[in-house]
């Protein structure tokens, strides 16, 4: 449907009408992976791929946001198209990096940091992609191989949100670093480091040397040396970074570290005292263990919620168990979690994500990595 008008979009004259109608489609999509969004998101590629332009403004500020955005912004643009220089590609002003942060929906991005898909996308790969999106978009019950599933629309799309992340990082327009942090938009750059994937994580290196940047040059950051404590931890604790070599993080680190920069800016969080008390003992995070299970279990008296705060997050550490499988087994995750959740002393919720935790660990995806080390 998108391919005729992509090659009258081509023309100088129509470049007007043909971000009219990108904006358009910007205000329709949402950044999830359902299958209507991956299809808007390759139309969008397209018109990049075939005008030659960069859509990386208009790409910034997406969803109900930026209908009410772009409808302001025309007021004046054909004038702007007709004088401009042709190797101009738009400006990323203040307000466009505002707007962006403005977008992006803080409970689906904590959402898509835990159920971050470590494993290298299969999508890169299929050659049918069109057709299998188009199948699950007419008939949500079509067997697809997951692709496109109805619950995906409730995760944003890494291959969106990663690049989207860069923008706003490397814009260099004064990004607000405490909304950068607060949407959890910071940690999925961090959970990145945990992808199978070299350009996902190259990425992921790359935003997060220029966020560190931004986070310890905001002075008026309330809770910034907090912040700055989490990444230098997580820096401290990569070995082997090169010019050439972007070595891979577990999960059960990049997940602790993400789930920990939001808690930096706020003291009266149950968890700010346990997780600074961690990382000023020691400086770096041990791939083989998981931060925080033993010593919040066996603290007494805890915080209240600490203890369903950690076994959810074991739980969902134990979704990448063919990569934390080692630690997992040092840490007697299951033994751990098990033992917890019987005693008469816990309460329903963590009984829950003990029970989460089986769930996952036996879940199809971690069939053939537990089997080998039952």
């Amino acid at each position: 449907l998108a391919q005729p008008s992509l090659s009258r979009w081509s023309a100088s004259l129509d470049d007007y009408f043909a971000l009219d109608e990108l904006e358009a489609l910007a205000g329709a999509y949402t950044g999830s992976r359902s299958a209507a969004d991956q299809l808007l998101f390759q139309v969008i590629c397209e018109y990049e791929g075939t005008t030659r332009q960069s859509v990386q403004r208009v790409a910034m500020v997406f969803g109900s946001t930026a209908a009410d955005v772009y409808e302001r912004e025309r007021i004046g643009r054909a004038r702007y198209f007709i004088e401009r220089d042709e190797n101009d590609i738009g400006t990323v002003g203040q307000d466009t990096v505002a707007n962006a942060l403005a977008s992006v929906d803080s409970s689906r991005l904590l959402r898509t940091i835990t159920e971050f898909p470590v494993a290298a996308s299969k999508q890169e790969v299929d050659k049918d992609v069109d057709r299998k999106l188009l199948q699950a978009l007419a008939d949500p019950c079509a067997d697809t191989g997951g692709l496109g599933a109805p619950e995906h629309g409730l995760v944003y799309d890494v291959q969106f949100i990663l690049p989207w992340l860069w923008s706003v990082v490397s814009s260099g327009a004064g990004a607000d670093v405490r909304r950068l942090i607060d949407s959890n938009a910071l940690g999925v750059a961090v959970a990145a480091l945990s992808s199978e994937s070299e350009s996902v994580r190259k990425l992921a290196y790359f935003t997060l040397d220029v966020a560190y940047g931004l986070v310890t040059g905001a002075r008026a950051l309330f809770g910034r040396s907090q912040c700055a404590l989490v990444l230098d931890t997580l820096r401290n604790s990569i070995t082997g970074r090169t010019s050439d070599c972007f070595p891979r993080v577990p999960f059960t680190v990049t997940l602790f570290v993400a789930t920990s920069l939001p808690i930096a800016l706020r003291p009266e969080h149950s968890m700010y005292a346990a997780t600074n008390r961690l990382m000023l003992r020691r400086p770096w995070l041990r791939y083989d263990e998981v931060p925080l299970l033993r010593a919040v279990l066996r603290a007494s008296p805890e915080p209240a919620g600490s203890h369903e705060y950690v076994l959810r997050m074991a739980s969902q550490m134990s979704r990448a168990f063919g990569q934390c499988a080692d630690t997992f087994r040092r840490a007697h995750l299951v033994n751990t979690v098990l033992a917890h959740a019987s005693t008469a002393l816990s309460d329903v919720h963590a009984g829950r994500a003990a029970l989460a935790t089986v769930f996952h660990l036996a879940s199809a995806h971690n069939a053939e990595p537990l089997a080998l080390h039952v």
